[in-house]
């Protein structure tokens, strides 16, 4: 999505600032991104497509998620790979509701959301074989090796 010569920039900019400051930036720049969104849904549909506050905080937010990657060593070619597998899931027209983890899931706002699907995001995963095998690619069971 940026150029070669953007990327060297967010290269140059993350080396100048360090981690710290660039991962607060993130923060910063996402809350602006759901705060201009929020403002977005009150706009009559002809507008939302030219609002140019909501164009600048997508923006912004790229440039420190492309930043964040580099931060965290994802490639390319595995943000390509997750974002087809959360697509193809997407498409699939799957839900919570469809999961073997069906009797966990729990509603935020009338939301379903899984409370161990890695494609929602969850802090605690649990083990176990018998419904791991039936759960959909999103379900991840604690990874040994992340906590090495």
């Amino acid at each position: 999505m940026l150029n070669s010569e953007n990327r060297a920039k967010c290269r140059y900019v993350l080396n100048k600032y360090g981690y710290r400051h660039q991962t607060v930036k993130l923060i910063e720049e996402c809350a602006e991104l759901t705060e201009a969104a929020c403002d977005t849904l009150l706009l009559p549909d002809e507008f939302r497509p030219i609002n140019q506050h909501f164009r600048e905080e997508v923006v912004d937010v790229i440039v420190m998620a492309y930043q964040a990657c580099m931060m965290a060593g994802i490639s390319e070619e595995e943000i390509n790979r997750r974002a087809a597998q959360k697509l193809d899931y997407a498409l699939a027209g799957k839900s919570c509701n469809d999961c073997v983890y069906a009797d966990q899931v729990k509603s935020i706002d009338g939301e379903t959301v899984a409370q161990h699907c890695a494609f929602y995001g969850s802090a605690s995963y649990i083990s176990n074989p018998e419904k791991e095998a039936k759960a959909c690619e999103y379900y991840r069971p604690e990874d040994p090796e992340e906590d090495a």
